[in-house]
């Protein structure tokens, strides 16, 4: 009996350590398996935030499209077609002679064409002489007030001389 006894006890022992590694196991498989889906979840969360924002910022670009435009047309009549950049150096020394000033000028180097994500443009080279404050002036109506062109100043010396002011600068005219 004690035998009999013996031997029901390791079974059942045994059974209960099957079903504990059995279980053990599977707790471990469906665990592994909750980790990947828990991070293919978060991975799909993080996927349709992006998607959301994404369609957030289209509907605000949207709303913001008469908006820009506008700027854009206001821009755009800025910045003439290449072919008005004729009368670019005549503005300028109609400026030149409005404020007394000596004056050159010449468009330099090749000319960049527009695309559309850039305005094309041309180098000049321009350089005038006279008294200091007519020289500010006239640099501010190039660079500022100008009516019909958008103009950058790049580079740009003044020397003094003689009771006399002279200013060499190199720039670009920008065109459609």
């Amino acid at each position: 009996m004690r035998n009999d006894f013996t031997r029901q006890v390791l079974l059942r022992v045994s059974a209960i350590a099957a079903i504990i590694l059995f279980f053990g196991g599977l707790l471990f498989w469906l665990s592994d398996r909750l980790e990947a889906r828990a991070d293919d979840i978060a991975i799909e969360r993080a996927l349709e935030q992006r998607r959301v924002r994404a369609f957030e910022l289209l509907a605000v670009l949207k709303r913001q499209s008469p908006e820009a435009d506008s700027y854009r047309r206001t821009i755009e009549s800025l910045v003439p077609p290449k072919d008005q950049l004729f009368d670019f150096p005549r503005w300028i020394e109609g400026l030149a002679r409005t404020r007394n000033l000596e004056f050159d000028f010449g468009f330099q180097g090749e000319e960049i064409p527009p695309t559309d994500a850039a305005l094309g443009y041309v180098g000049f080279a321009l350089g005038a002489e006279g008294g200091f404050q007519d020289l500010v002036e006239f640099l501010k109506d190039v660079e500022e007030r100008a009516p019909r062109f958008l103009v950058e100043i790049r580079s740009m010396t003044l020397e003094e001389g003689g009771g006399s002011y002279r200013f060499s600068g190199n720039g670009r005219v920008f065109f459609k």
